[in-house]
């Protein structure tokens, strides 16, 4: 004998929420600090929804905040990012007191991106992310440790080639 369960559409669900963001330009400082700046956003969720008759509970898959900050600095043909990123708990399983029925805890990353515009046609890239390597926990009922996921550090370059009319929106 198998249990099988599978998630399903539901009934009514309901999302509120509000975002907070600053983004600021150093443009009056000396060069070459005149490319610095700051890109922060703040975000809040609370959902219900109704998954039976007279259960509701938290939207699965919507996390309950996050937040973002990230230092930048660009000038000429140089771009540079360090982006701090935080996501709130996130539930996966709701309306069920099922033992193996996980959720995601807070969980942060610390990223990176360079680019260079070596041309009017071709810019080269690299991005590095979750640079410390963090990694992503999961527990049941708020408390009781389920598992972990370790994504480690992820490292990509690309070169990027504009043909046509389009090398000339840089």
């Amino acid at each position: 004998t198998y249990q099988l369960t599978a998630p399903a559409n539901g009934g009514n669900a309901a999302v509120y929420g509000a975002e907070i963001a600053l983004s600021h330009r150093f443009a009056n400082l000396p060069a070459p600090w005149n490319g610095a700046g700051i890109d922060t956003n703040y975000t809040l969720v609370r959902s219900r929804a109704t998954y039976a008759p007279g259960f509701t509970d938290r939207l699965a898959d919507v996390a309950s905040e996050s937040f973002s900050l990230s230092g930048i600095f660009e000038q000429g043909p140089f771009e540079a990012r360090l982006i701090f990123n935080a996501i709130g708990d996130i539930p996966q399983a709701v309306g069920t007191n099922d033992a193996l029925a996980s959720n995601t805890e807070r969980f942060h990353t610390l990223d990176a991106a360079l680019s260079w515009r070596l041309s009017e046609r071709l810019e080269l890239s690299v991005e590095a992310q979750n640079l410390t390597d963090e990694v992503q926990y999961f527990s049941v009922k708020d408390e009781l440790f389920s598992g972990y996921t370790r994504y480690g550090r992820t490292f990509a370059v690309s070169l990027r080639y504009r043909s046509g009319a389009l090398a000339s929106t840089w």
